[in-house]
């Protein structure tokens, strides 16, 4: 181990001369890895069906994980977030019954919404639309529930800054998940449907193991939960109200694109946002990690407090997303070929946009964390009703006249406006909590 500190010295002191070093501990590293192993599932299982499948039918599966992706910001918003801002602030007996409650919001959550995606399967056929949507939102909606609930299980592991026991139950759903995958790759069975089942299985299985493992995390009382719902909804209606704009203003995409170009050209968006998606497992990892620092950071050293994680979150994006965007830039066109495979030649100007757009989101994610943490969850609300006026105004003019790369431009200028009017709105919080 002492062999390795003359290597390790330099990269600690550039990493406090840039002011992020206290960010880059043990912990960080452990929650990156762990979030290595989550998006390699969400990404590895991109690159098979995008191989394998037709455009046409990768389009299919994209529109059926921006309903994942739409469910899971609002599951977010009604229960993690709030757990995460709320659960350090009990004692461990409040922190038992807030648990309790918070796992039973989550499966009424999720077997509601399963429900209402299985109706809206039944019923695609008779309303006409994109062809072969039916089936594959009744298939959502069968494992939607397993799908929110491993999430649920690692943001509560992450809430409680408990880390080594997500890593291995990720672990294992890559594992599950990837084997399912190749198994229905090799016997030409592959396609939309079959690989959201499953991926309800591979979420499933260790979902249920962890909850064996830490069931004396939780007690239950019904009577009880109601009241937390309450407790929750006072932060969680803004964040409802947040995600749901977030998916009017970004998620969206690919169903405009898909109703003016069709499924193939949503294929295409999503090539591309396959690819940028690389950085995924530092940018949510860390986002995962920054969240519940910043709670426990109001909760004992309050705005000061908070206020350094936001500042050391910002450059740490800053450096890390820059140099990414940096690489996109230059070699973007090559890197979505090489994964994609060579129908997705010659769209390198979407990657190279797509990754501006994250970057530009990726700085937001510490000043969104600060925010929750101080009570300030309208912010965010404000923010995203300014990009939906964007896309009103100019996205769907973008996806129209200019197919992918148009999507590309409006998630850009959308994610650009939001993180614009979070920045001040945190500048004026910070300057009336100095004065």
């Amino acid at each position: 181990m002492n062999a390795d500190r003359p290597a390790i010295r330099p990269t600690r002191a550039l990493l406090r001369k840039l002011g992020i070093g206290s960010l880059i501990d043990g912990q960080s590293f452990l929650v990156l890895g762990d979030q290595a192993i989550a998006s390699a599932n969400n990404f590895l299982t991109s690159v098979i069906i995008g191989r394998i499948c037709s455009q046409d039918e990768f389009g299919l599966y994209v529109l059926g994980f921006s309903i994942i992706i739409f469910a899971a910001t609002a599951q977010s918003a009604l229960i993690l977030s709030p757990f995460s801002v709320i659960s350090p602030r009990l004692d461990h007996r409040e922190g038992l019954l807030y648990s309790g409650s918070s796992l039973i919001g989550q499966l009424l959550f999720s077997l509601l919404a399963g429900a209402a995606l299985i109706v809206a399967g039944l019923l695609h056929p008779a309303q006409g639309g994109i062809d072969r949507l039916g089936p594959v939102l009744i298939a959502l909606g069968l494992v939607l529930a397993f799908v929110q609930l491993r999430e649920y299980c690692r943001q509560v592991s992450f809430a409680r800054l408990e880390v080594r026991g997500a890593f291995s139950f990720d672990l294992m759903t890559l594992g599950l998940q990837g084997a399912g995958l190749l198994l229905l790759a090799f016997s030409g069975s592959l396609n939309a449907v079959h690989a959201y089942y499953t991926i309800g299985l591979a979420c499933g299985l260790p979902s249920l193991l962890w909850l064996l493992f830490n069931a004396r995390s939780f007690s239950f009382q019904f009577a009880r939960a109601g009241l937390d719902f309450g407790r929750n909804w006072s932060m969680g209606k803004w964040l409802l109200g947040t995600s749901i704009l977030y998916a009017g203003s970004n998620q969206i995409y690919p169903w405009v694109l898909a109703a003016f170009r069709g499924p193939e050209a949503t294929g295409v968006l999503a090539a591309g946002l396959g690819t940028v998606f690389i950085a995924n497992p530092f940018l949510i990892g860390m986002n995962n990690l920054m969240g519940p620092r910043a709670a426990h950071a109001m909760a004992h050293g309050g705005i000061p407090e908070v206020r350094k994680v936001i500042f050391r979150g910002i450059r740490l994006f800053l450096v890390v997303m820059g140099f990414f965007c940096l690489f996109m830039l230059f070699f973007g066109g090559t890197a979505v070929e090489l994964l994609y495979g060579p129908n997705y030649a010659g769209f390198g100007n979407v990657v190279r946009v797509l990754a501006l757009s994250q970057l530009v989101s990726a700085l937001a994610f510490p000043i969104n964390s600060g925010l929750l943490a101080m009570d300030k969850p309208d912010v965010g609300f404000k923010s995203y009703l300014l990009s939906l006026a964007v896309m009103i105004l100019v996205g769907f003019w973008l996806v129209k006249s200019f197919g992918p790369l148009g999507a590309a431009w409006g998630l850009l200028l959308g994610n650009a406006a939001a993180t614009a009017f979070r920045w001040t709105a945190l500048k004026k919080i910070l300057s009336e909590s100095e004065a």
